[in-house]
């Protein structure tokens, strides 16, 4: 199982820096670096969204389109932990992911 470390606060799946989406799809085809990266899965958190009613969630299919990463397997992350960052973020193309490596 695939544990997601979330430190984009604005993103109403984020609980206590943890992911709560029941699946999440993380872009970045051709990336050169982490910077081309991004969580296809953000949501901005518009306060109506009760974090009592999330649970952290562990997976193991997470896709990922960046193609250029290590972890990157078949379109999947075979990465055991993958990190999701980006600060005053309102769309999902201001987020990365920190895990990436490029092969």
């Amino acid at each position: 199982m695939t544990k997601i470390i979330c430190g984009v606060l604005s993103c109403y799946l984020n609980k206590d820096k943890a992911c709560c989406a029941d699946s999440i799809d993380v872009s970045g085809e051709g990336a050169k670096s982490r910077g081309y990266t991004n969580c296809e899965t953000f949501g901005k958190d518009n306060g109506s969204f009760k974090s009592s009613a999330k649970s952290v969630k562990e997976r193991s299919d997470i896709s990922c389109s960046a193609d250029t990463c290590v972890h990157n397997e078949d379109n999947k992350c075979r990465s055991q932990t993958i990190q999701i960052h980006g600060s005053s973020v309102d769309k999902s193309e201001e987020t990365f992911c920190t895990t990436f490596r490029l092969r």
